[in-house]
């Protein structure tokens, strides 16, 4: 059963053209703070930021809907080069990656989160065997499933995150 996005596409077309303002119009830092000793400085964590990476606009837009009325702040990047520089300056609470996009696969920005710490979800149509090990860390949600099982699944891996108190 197609979603409301996917009816109003005409008939042939999978995607549309990209209609939302890429990450990479931000204002983002041009190069990396470090130290004297060249020690990369990890930007802080957004506890309510989340970074959504696909290439496809009604798949994006869906997802970015469904996580604000979540309670989400998003941040959304259409290509994996997008993504890198948003990491490069930016620590998201959670992450939603596309494997393949127009530029690639996304494999550095799922290192970077999982260097991070910072919990994904793989949302894909490519099976799991298909996957670079980079992206093991995260959870994997094949495609066509829904916005509302990609918040529940970040729910989840953020309520995973937190530190137990201890009684």
């Amino acid at each position: 059963m197609a979603n409301l996005f996917q009816q109003l596409l005409p008939r042939g077309l999978r995607t549309m053209p990209l209609l939302i303002q890429p990450v990479a119009t931000c204002k983002l830092r041009p190069e990396r703070k470090t130290t004297s000793r060249n020690v990369q400085i990890v930007p802080q964590m957004d506890k309510s930021l989340v970074l959504v990476v696909d290439d496809e606009a009604l798949i994006t837009l869906e997802m970015e809907s469904a996580l604000r009325e979540a309670g989400f702040t998003v941040a959304l990047a259409s290509s994996c080069s997008e993504a890198e520089r948003f990491l490069a300056d930016h620590t998201p609470a959670a992450a939603v990656l596309d494997v393949r996009l127009s530029d690639g696969e996304c494999v550095e920005a799922a290192r970077t989160l999982a260097g991070r710490d910072v919990p994904f979800v793989v949302y894909s149509g490519l099976g799991v065997e298909d996957h670079d090990e980079a992206f093991s860390r995260g959870v994997t949600v094949m495609k066509p499933a829904g916005p509302e099982e990609i918040v529940r699944l970040l729910r989840e891996l953020l309520a995973d995150q937190q530190p137990r108190m201890t009684g």
